[in-house]
């Protein structure tokens, strides 16, 4: 038998004729697991792509949809590989939304990642060959866990949950929240400290073990929901891995001045002022007056102002820029609008504080390698113009953003293990309002929606393919449970695009796209599992173009 890396020669078809030298490919019906898994490859080999899976659930109680749903994503996102994927020995730290009280009830469940969701993930995960004793689930903004809807899904899939609320040993406990001090100290082996050496607030940060520990795989699953920084997404979603006493970044100066001093940079009162006088004057919103908190007409909604938000986005962006993700993902099988149970319902309470959150069936997942392009995404999709958010600009600033005009980011929609680049304005929007750095004479309750001019700011645009081709995506193994065989195909422009699979005998036996395509790199997946092993041809066309490449299917 001979090694499998050994018949993968090339994967670039051939113009016009059959290559001398086909592409061989086994696909094993018995073997389920390879040892080794990752991200599907048509997403790392696009990081600056976000994409757009279709859920189908009812109602967001239907647990078992959920559930279905969240297999159904691990099957077809997270892969299994050959030797150049990531072991599957790695541990899996998961950052789902847990914040709040999280009782088990209805009203509640907007507020959270879907639990029945992330059970699903795991399932699938565990379909790769990763064990129960290798999944953690991670929260610090979390209450009354012992009552808390994830615990029954932590015992049913083995993952680790438990209480991780403690405050940091060190820090100064007389500026701490009182639920902060309320919390006994964390044990070190709990923590896993990350250097920032060039932070804007910190130099050193404490996460919960094992995320960012060595030789792990971080999954970011985020809630499609409102909050009072506009949408919580992806960016935000992680502040919740971060230590008891070090996570609070929608706080002010006086959070940070409770960290030691060696973990904070030395100068971050004078470069925090510097950064403020810049913003204020730049910033979509940043003029918004500052309230004194002394100010008796000082409201709850005043603790986020612009200062906030301002030291908010530094802190996330020192944490952002010190953690290797595996994936990040926004769960919106159904959305929030609203900050956590209050919100703009039933209809007339725009102007109403304590008005109700609800949630709409939005059915859809967001997910990419990169949370700035999937949040921009997500915010867009949330009724929100991403170009208003101070956020995005201070990320391009610091250079961790190339740019943030949402028609600029390649879309595609996921169907069936294929990804068809889409573009966003065929997506359905779902307005999810906040009260975000709310403007005079505005709504309480309001979508941060006004026209933003991207012409203004430079970016980098997506490259369009110079000429049209396909090659097959050999490193992704089939198994048992992976049969797919990927095949990505560049559009240079639009047209007609014909991707078909023929036989030794000249006869087309499955056609995966015969299709108008938008301008752009796109996947089609054959699913090998009925085939028998031969020799197999797949044939490209666009328009007047053709080419060909032979496959030597083989079954293990």
């Amino acid at each position: 038998m001979f090694n499998r890396r050994d018949f993968i020669k090339t994967a670039v078809l051939a113009a016009n004729v059959g290559m001398v030298c086909p592409l061989k490919i086994f696909a094993a019906r018995d073997r389920k697991t390879t040892g080794y898994f990752g991200v599907h490859p048509f997403i790392e080999n696009h990081p600056e792509a976000v994409f757009i899976m279709f859920t189908d659930v009812d109602v967001k109680t239907n647990a078992k949809a959920n559930k279905f749903e969240g297999e159904r994503f691990a099957r077809e996102v997270l892969v299994p590989m050959d030797e150049s994927g990531i072991p599957t020995s790695r541990l899996i730290p998961i950052k789902p939304n847990i914040t709040g009280g999280g009782g088990n009830t209805y009203d509640t469940m907007g507020i959270i990642t879907d639990p029945h969701f992330v059970e699903g993930v795991i399932e699938g995960m565990k379909q790769l060959g990763i064990s129960k004793k290798q999944f953690f689930l991670r929260e610090v903004n979390c209450i009354n866990w012992e009552k808390h809807m994830y615990y029954p899904i932590a015992k049913r899939t083995g993952a680790d949950l438990h209480n991780m609320n403690g405050r940091v040993r060190g820090i100064d406990n007389e500026r701490l929240s009182e639920w902060s001090r309320n919390n006994a100290e964390i044990d070190d082996e709990e923590l896993q400290w990350v250097d920032v050496p060039n932070g804007v607030v910190y130099r050193k940060i404490p996460y919960l073990w094992p995320i960012n520990a060595p030789d792990t795989f971080l999954l970011n699953i985020a809630k499609f929901k409102a909050h009072s920084m506009g949408l919580t997404l992806c960016c935000k979603n992680f502040q919740g891995a971060v230590a008891n006493g070090y996570q609070h970044f929608c706080q002010k100066m006086g959070s940070i001045l409770t960290m030691p001093p060696e973990h904070r940079n030395p100068n971050v009162e004078k470069d925090f002022q510097a950064y403020m006088k810049r913003h204020v004057g730049t910033l979509p919103r940043w003029d918004r007056p500052i309230k004194d908190e002394g100010d008796a007409s000082a409201t709850w909604v005043d603790r986020y102002d612009t200062v906030c938000q301002e030291l908010w986005t530094h802190r996330t962006l020192d944490s952002l820029s010190v953690t290797k993700f595996g994936l990040h993902v926004v769960e919106g099988i159904y959305g929030r609008d609203g900050n956590f149970s209050p919100g703009p319902n039933p209809e007339g309470n725009d102007n109403n504080p304590r008005g109700k959150a609800w949630d709409y069936m939005t059915n859809i997942l967001i997910f990419g390698m990169d949370p700035f392009k999937v949040d921009i995404v997500g915010k867009w999709l949330g009724g929100h113009e991403p170009g208003n958010f101070g956020f995005f600009h201070i990320a391009m600033e610091r250079g961790m953003l190339n740019g943030l005009n949402p028609m600029n980011i390649p879309v595609y929609r996921w169907h069936n293990s294929e990804a068809v680049r889409t573009p966003l304005t065929h997506f359905t929007r779902t307005p999810l309002k906040s009260y975000y750095l709310q403007k005079e004479n505005e709504p309480f309750w309001h979508l941060v929606d006004e026209p933003f001019d991207y012409n203004a700011i430079y970016e980098d645009k997506p490259a369009v393919p110079s000429k049209p081709g396909a090659q097959v995506l050999v490193q992704t193994a089939r198994t048992a449970f992976y049969p797919m065989l990927s095949i990505e195909y560049r559009v240079p422009k639009n047209g007609n695009v014909m991707l078909e699979i023929i036989d030794d005998k000249g006869e087309t036996v499955v056609v995966l796209v015969n299709a108008i395509r938008y301008s752009g790199s796109h996947m089609a997946s054959w699913n090998t599992e009925t085939y028998n092993s031969g020799k197999y041809t797949c044939r490209y066309r666009f328009n007047d173009y053709s080419e060909t490449q032979d496959i030597l299917l083989m079954r293990g």
